[in-house]
């Protein structure tokens, strides 16, 4: 019987490499048979390597990715920092500006409570005066008119005007004799001057008055007169 012949197309078609075979020619130059399933381990093998590569390739993206979004994230962090920080700045500028102006407030609210105490708390309300209210003609002796104003610690400056006729007075009050008469003399707080006083200073001739039976006097005119 003779050998039946099939074309290769005819032949069907394997689904694996395992337990498939060819002939090959080893080192020796010999037939020898083949088992092709090493072709399918490394194919699997390069399909495994291919997955791996791509599985790594893939968390390499993931990483890149997420590394990105740290990055935006830290970046949009960091200006909202940097408006934080000019936020604060701008506080800061004002807050001593707000110091700034509550210290001059301070100073002019002092200028103003001196000024205040001065206009009203130091006015004075009344004058007493202390003075001779009569001297004798050619008395030499330099004489003041004194005078405390009230209440205590009010007022500090008075000012004294005179007619200039029996006596001269001058600004700090102390006067001299000029002839005898009578002398009118305004003594004027400065602060106050609605308290002013006006006093009299009456100048007379020298006398002498007899004491005991051995005394004289002088008289208005001059004269020596016994009692």
């Amino acid at each position: 019987m003779g050998i039946k012949k099939k074309k290769i197309s005819a032949l069907p078609l394997a689904e694996s490499l395992v337990g498939l075979f060819t002939i090959g020619v080893d080192s020796l130059n010999r037939s020898v048979k083949v088992g092709l399933q090493f072709l399918k381990t490394a194919a699997d093998n390069a399909n495994t390597a291919t997955t791996a590569a791509s599985q790594a390739a893939n968390s390499a993206n993931q990483a890149t990715v997420s590394a990105n979004n740290a990055a935006t994230n830290a970046n949009t962090k960091a200006g909202l920092a940097n408006d934080k920080a000019t936020e604060a700045n701008e506080a800061a500028a004002l807050a001593n500006q707000k110091v700034t102006e509550a210290n001059d407030t301070i100073i002019i609210m002092q200028e103003l409570a001196e000024s205040l105490v001065g206009q009203y708390k130091l006015i004075p309300t009344g004058i007493e005066l202390e003075y001779p209210q009569i001297i004798t003609f050619r008395n030499t002796e330099t004489m003041r008119i004194t005078y405390t104003l009230l209440p205590a610690n009010t007022g500090r400056n008075v000012l004294f005007l005179g007619d200039d006729n029996a006596v001269t007075v001058t600004p700090d009050g102390s006067f001299v004799v000029k002839k005898p008469g009578i002398s009118r003399i305004f003594v004027i707080p400065t602060e106050n001057t609605n308290i002013y006083k006006t006093i009299e200073i009456m100048v007379i001739e020298p006398a002498l008055r007899k004491i005991t039976s051995n005394s004289l006097r002088f008289v208005g005119n001059g004269n020596l007169r016994l009692t």
